[in-house]
């Protein structure tokens, strides 16, 4: 005859209520921290003056004039007229294409729809081994005001000397 004990009931092993409830309040501020960087990468960093001087300088050293005419402010399009004048009046739509090596800002100052900055460049020299040589250093002054569309760059207050780099051989 077998003998049955009586003890105490198993506790069936898995997941609590707290626990459940604390894991779910950690994902959850995950997800709000994951959506709250979202919204000011697309909504607020790149919309910055700083990201679209980069894009300007980017387009500058790919040769991209369409892309460089995009970031000039209107009264700096009319100057120019269109995106091929552009191209033919400004020495150096093309001029500085795989030559910037190097950018940073300083001196940047903000103020209302105006920003100002120093851009110091290092620019290579022009050689047939293009990404082999040794680079020259520039300081250039942007400014920069807010459109409609955004951060444009005001052309006739800058004050570019991209001649030294131009004829830097």
């Amino acid at each position: 005859m077998s003998r049955r004990m009586a003890g105490a009931p198993r506790r069936r092993e898995g997941t609590g209520l707290g626990e459940r409830l604390s894991e779910s309040f950690i994902f959850i501020l995950i997800g709000i921290g994951l959506v709250a960087g979202g919204y000011w990468y697309f909504m607020v960093y790149k919309k910055s003056p700083q990201v679209a001087l980069q894009n300007y300088l980017g387009a500058v050293n790919s040769g991209n004039p369409e892309a460089q005419y995009a970031y000039l402010a209107e009264s700096s399009k009319s100057k120019f007229g269109s995106k091929d004048s552009y191209s033919d009046k400004w020495p150096f739509a093309f001029g500085l294409s795989a030559r910037i090596a190097t950018f940073s800002f300083k001196n940047a100052v903000l103020s209302g729809d105006k920003w100002t900055t120093d851009v110091d460049m290092s620019i290579r020299k022009k050689t047939a081994e293009l990404l082999n040589t040794a680079t020259d250093n520039y300081t250039d002054h942007y400014e920069l005001h807010k459109e409609s569309d955004g951060w444009k760059i005001v052309m006739e207050k800058c004050k570019l000397d991209f001649t030294k780099a131009e004829n830097s051989r």
